[in-house]
């Protein structure tokens, strides 16, 4: 998950506006700013361009653990009661 403070402070540490970001990678300024707000999460490419424009890596701006792998628990298979072949009369 994306730690959205985390990106908002580098941009504004570099002191760049929300427009000069947005354009540069490629997304309307709305669109940036709900990334920005933590009310969209970008796709990895707008991800990755995000980082180019404000410098550090992908891993940098995302939240450890904020998906923890969950063990998948195999459910037991049930056993349908087999139908004999003779007809009930």
């Amino acid at each position: 998950m994306l730690d959205c403070k985390k990106v908002r402070a580098a941009r504004l540490a570099k002191g760049l506006r929300q427009t000069f970001v947005s354009e540069k990678i490629g997304v309307s300024q709305a669109h940036y700013c709900n990334i920005e707000n933590g009310r969209e999460n970008p796709s990895l490419p707008t991800l990755e361009a995000i980082t180019a424009v404000l410098g550090g890596s992908v891993s940098d701006y995302l939240i450890p653990d904020a998906n923890p792998m969950i063990p998948r628990k195999v459910a037991a298979r049930r056993q349908r009661p087999r139908e004999s072949g003779a007809a009930v009369v």
